[in-house]
């Protein structure tokens, strides 16, 4: 991560969706957390259910319109 701030690339996106692709482990997210802070880079964690987009795409609905549409819903439960 230092070498790529040197770089100019000064933010670091973890993601606690989409298991088995993306989806960092807790004790990764701490470590990560804590070099953006010794490194002065901005920390981004994508936290969506990952159930959801699963969901849509094992239905065929693809549109982005529709992940919102299920997002909300599911969020107003």
């Amino acid at each position: 991560m230092a070498s790529m701030v040197k770089k100019g690339i000064n933010s670091f996106k973890f993601f606690m969706a989409y298991k088995g692709a993306l989806m960092v482990g807790d004790e990764l997210l701490l470590d990560g957390l804590q070099r953006c802070k010794e490194l002065g880079a901005l920390a981004m964690v994508n936290i969506q259910l990952s159930i959801v987009p699963a969901a849509l795409l094992l239905s065929g609905v693809i549109h982005s319109i529709s992940h919102f549409q299920v997002l909300c819903s599911n969020v107003e439960q």
